[in-house]
């Protein structure tokens, strides 16, 4: 397999999702309801997938990551159609994350990037899976760092110059979404960094946990 990631890129990307992307700790804010496990750390909701040459990278400095075992028929046919690229893992203690061993996937979620007709990227998306229940998905952009979403712009002009099949994938599924939306009567919700903030909003705390602000954007 050609390796398309280098460590010295690895890293880079790596610092690029780096940066916050809002005030806390968000899994904080759907663990309470889940029995403590964050919803998108929860393999019994989803799975996140690695890319071969970061799950490399991952296996060789550390253990938090081993490769998915499927038990289910439909999970197994899921996994051999893969690219074998893509790496299905699992954290191996995702109540106690090391947050600096998060994979790329994790610091990214629940966005994905955003392809417009002349195959340029515009912006950020929220991911659309149904069963996926992220609390931030379809919130204020007011309550994203700006930051995050230019250095996450960055990151995905950069992957999609080192593995172009991403950039197929990602103008493949910004075309689906954008049928969805015409079917639907819907408009767009394109996140951008003029749309999210330098300081965005304080969250409210309460006892339970953590209380998202309503409003919409």
């Amino acid at each position: 397999m050609t390796k398309r990631l280098s460590e010295k890129t690895l890293h880079r990307l790596t610092r690029l999702l780096s940066a916050p992307m809002i005030r806390v700790d968000c899994g904080r804010l759907c663990a309470p309801a889940n029995d403590g496990l964050p919803q998108c750390c929860d393999p019994r909701i989803t799975v996140p997938i690695l890319y071969a040459d970061e799950f490399a990278w991952h296996s060789r400095t550390g253990s938090q990551w081993r490769r998915y075992k499927p038990k289910k028929k439909a999970d197994r046919k899921w996994v051999s159609e893969l690219d074998p690229y893509y790496v299905p893992a699992v954290c191996r203690s995702p109540k106690q994350c090391d947050r600096s061993r998060r994979a790329l996937v994790c610091r990214m979620f629940p966005f994905e990037p955003y392809v417009d007709r002349r195959g340029r990227l515009r912006g950020l998306v929220y991911h659309d899976v149904k069963t996926e229940r992220c609390p931030l998905i379809g919130r204020s952009q007011r309550l994203f760092y700006a930051e995050y979403v230019r250095r996450s712009l960055v990151f995905w002009s950069e992957v999609f110059r080192k593995v172009p099949t991403e950039h197929e994938l990602y103008a493949r599924e910004s075309r689906k979404r954008r049928r969805r939306c015409r079917r639907k009567g819907r408009k767009l919700r394109l996140i951008t960094p003029g749309r999210c903030s330098d300081r965005p909003r304080t969250w409210r705390v309460s006892g339970g946990g953590v209380l998202l602000a309503s409003t919409r954007r």
